[in-house]
């Protein structure tokens, strides 16, 4: 396990206070499904246990479970094999609910454009084992099979035929799919009680040498944490950026900085030794950057004060502004990504790369 960095004191150091709370939002809602999904894998593990596999079916199985005497002989039989998810699921629980309220915290620091204040509910521990999924299949899901759907069309069918053949594919697999959903639901609220008695088993069980610490969780765990962050804080900035009456210029403009620093900042520690087989055993912190000199800072503010005019004078220009600058910027980290995975290049090509660069971010406006 890394003991190299803390996920939860750096989301709570976020300056971006729309970026901190999305993020801490996030994560608190990551912390949840983990331990759901600990729950789980528990359950597999003793549903192969020499009791379990005596039991006529699933639900005599779920029964077992539920029942305390039963509990107990179900993790003796499972023995070593339930060692590191119930160290995983103490440790994510004794830290959910710091997390929920560091959240809540954040969210109070975000009103609405209206001056509402915004609200945060935690969730009771009950609440997150019971199956929120839908029955009906949305989102990237339904545009995946739609897309599906017209390309078998066109290979059977032209023009209307096509059109009229790519509805009856959607409306077939949207049948299919909905069927899933609903099978999956249904077995998944059969297990709610089995998973609330394992949980409860498990923190039954804890000792004082479980302390709800980030860095005592293992580094696989830890790793989908910090990638569950960067992928919030991507979604983040796609959520600023689609609602700019909650989210003003000027902060709009401070939190794609920060959002880059973020990223950079978790990307250097899952490429630390700690994430990739040589342990660290000493805690150490993230570089600072070097402090500003006097010329930087009236640079800065000198900017600042220019951006600020230009907005007010086509608020709409100075945004696609911002946004290409982040887009470019964005460009060229993948072009230095891919750079690096490569042989070393000449002058020609390392200048053909930077032209790409500069010359495709305006065109994605």
């Amino acid at each position: 396990m890394s003991k190299t960095f803390d996920l939860i004191a750096f989301a709570t150091s976020i300056s971006s206070l729309y970026l901190r709370m999305q993020v801490l939002s996030s994560l608190a809602w990551r912390v949840d499904t983990l331990i759901v999904q600990q729950c789980r894998g528990l359950f597999k593990t003793l549903k192969l246990t020499p009791l379990a596999l005596t039991l006529d079916g699933d639900a005599d199985f779920r029964n077992a479970i539920t029942e305390g005497h039963w509990t107990e002989q179900l993790f003796g039989e499972a023995g070593a094999d339930t060692m590191r998810p119930m160290q995983t699921l103490q440790t994510l629980a004794c830290m959910r609910l710091a997390v929920h309220e560091l959240a809540q915290d954040a969210t109070m620091l975000v009103p609405w454009s209206t001056g509402q204040q915004r609200r945060y509910e935690v969730p009771e521990i009950e609440a997150i084992f019971q199956p929120n999924g839908g029955t009906e299949p949305r989102g990237e899901s339904l545009l995946r099979m739609q897309m599906s759907a017209e390309r078998n069309a066109a290979r059977m069918a032209n023009g209307a035929d096509a059109k009229e053949l790519a509805k009856r594919f959607l409306a077939a697999r949207v049948r299919i799919e909905k069927a899933n959903l609903t099978s999956m639901q249904h077995n998944m609220a059969n297990q709610t009680d089995s998973l609330i008695a394992i949980y409860s088993y498990t923190m039954a069980q804890i000792d004082d040498s479980v302390t709800g610490d980030y860095t005592s969780l293992h580094t696989d765990v830890q790793r989908t944490l910090i990638d569950s962050v960067i992928n919030s804080v991507e979604r983040a900035v796609q959520q600023a950026e689609s609602q700019p009456k909650e989210v003003p210029f000027d902060d709009f403009c401070q939190l794609l900085v920060v959002a880059d620093e973020a990223k950079a900042q978790l990307k250097a520690v899952l490429a630390s030794p700690s994430f990739n087989g040589n342990p660290v055993t000493r805690v150490t912190k993230l570089a600072s950057p070097a402090a500003p000199t006097k010329a930087d800072a009236q640079n800065k503010v000198e900017a600042k004060r220019k951006d600020q005019i230009e907005s007010q004078l086509d608020p709409v220009k100075a945004a696609k502004k911002v946004i290409a600058k982040h887009k470019a910027t964005t460009m060229k980290a993948k072009v230095e990504k891919a750079a690096a995975k490569t042989p070393p290049v000449t002058a020609v090509g390392q200048a053909l790369a930077a032209a790409a660069v500069t010359d495709t971010a305006p065109n994605d406006l």
